[in-house]
């Protein structure tokens, strides 16, 4: 943490809000906001506040319905005319199942806890503080994703290897670096025309934000989760100290 503390960078990124159906309610969105548009491919969830007040929106621009917080709708539809057709809680929202933006490992029927997976959770960590109230869940790359993953059994979807690429289940992306030093935006960018093709693009903006860097290349760093060994010192102390009595110092 405290290496990581060396490198933040102000960077320029593009945050994005992505469309996800609800499986029920055909062209019915949750809308879901996100700085690292390259996560997408790994979504296994979708988070909201079990106690903050949520709209279902209908959009005068098309037939189409949006669910969202409340508190987010003038920001998230500024300069658009809409109407509120429903109004509830988050608690009302989860369980229900949406269309993954991606099926690379909806189809994997080996994929361990699949049937938890493109589910809404109840989680306390969403606030309105920006967004749309929702959370993308994507639990082999950030703390409070893992957390809620292991806590309601998530599939682990680890869709970029330890060399930074999309792995070879990403077919439309396989080996692109998903943050390169040369062009941070390049795996975004591509992903983001991905989902404007699809109809699964809501918005998207560019913005500047505080990002980690390596403090000695410059390389973005990648929010990564990894098996750990941890070594139990205090179990062969006795016998540690006894081997460095003969060690010429």
């Amino acid at each position: 943490q405290s290496e990581v503390a060396e490198g933040y960078a102000e960077i320029k990124d593009i945050s994005v809000v992505a469309k996800f159906e609800l499986e029920d309610k055909p062209n019915t969105f949750v809308l879901a906001w996100t700085t690292t548009p390259w996560t997408l491919p790994g979504n296994a969830a979708l988070a909201v506040n079990p106690n903050i007040e949520y709209v279902k929106i209908k959009a005068d621009a098309d037939n189409e319905y949006y669910i969202l917080a409340k508190e987010l709708v003038k920001k998230v539809f500024e300069g658009k005319k809409y109407k509120i057709a429903e109004e509830f809680r988050g608690v009302d929202l989860i369980g229900k199942k949406y269309k993954p933006l991606f099926d690379y490992y909806t189809r994997d029927e080996k994929l361990e806890n699949r049937e938890n997976g493109w589910k809404i959770y109840g989680a306390d960590f969403v606030t309105t503080e920006n967004g749309a109230g929702v959370v993308h869940i994507a639990p082999a790359f950030g703390e409070d994703d893992m957390e809620l993953g292991k806590k309601n059994d998530l599939p682990f979807i680890q869709h970029v290897g330890m060399d930074g690429k999309f792995k070879k289940e990403v077919s439309d992306f396989t080996g692109m670096d998903v943050k390169p030093r040369e062009n941070h935006q390049a795996a975004d960018i591509e992903i983001i025309k991905f989902l404007a093709k699809e109809n699964k693009l809501f918005s998207k903006e560019k913005i500047t934000h505080s990002y980690p860097h390596c403090w000695r290349c410059e390389t973005p760093l990648l929010n990564y989760a990894t098996s750990s060994w941890f070594v139990a010192v205090e179990k062969i102390k006795d016998e540690l100290l006894e081997y460095a009595k003969d060690i010429e110092w």
